[in-house]
């Protein structure tokens, strides 16, 4: 398996990606089963985790694991504070998934446009590398 970088000139295969993100791809014989967008918030120091996908026969094998590592990488390389993402209140595995990584839940908001419940998980990197 290899992580890389997804290219500008590979950025229309991910129609939803987001301007100014930047997408890893975890790979496995030349096939995509799985990747990690993310962008960096000047402003706030933080990288925020847009997307993070993984294909079902490969879920549970620690590739999302992979993924997040590679985005605590690329966050310390930004002099990124630390990490959040946004997740489905119901999304009970995902919300679990990220406790595991060292993720703690900040705050759970209801938007005002769909009427659903996200929970906002993050973390600092001053508070989990002592």
């Amino acid at each position: 398996m290899v992580i890389r970088e997804l290219q500008q000139t590979e950025k229309g295969i991910f129609d939803t990606q987001k301007e100014g993100s930047k997408v890893f791809v975890i790979e496995k014989e030349g096939t995509t089963i799985g990747y990690i967008e993310m962008l960096y918030d000047e402003d706030r120091s933080l990288l925020r985790i847009l997307n993070l996908w993984v294909l079902p026969q490969y879920q549970r094998k620690g590739i999302a694991k992979k993924l997040v590592k590679a985005s605590k990488g690329y966050a310390r390389f930004e002099k990124a504070e630390g990490i959040i993402v946004e997740v489905k209140s119901d999304n009970n595995p995902a919300i679990a998934f990220f406790q595991k990584e060292d993720f703690k839940i900040w705050s759970e908001e209801t938007s005002k446009a769909e009427e659903e419940r996200s929970v906002f998980l993050g973390f600092r990197f001053e508070d989990i590398y002592r």
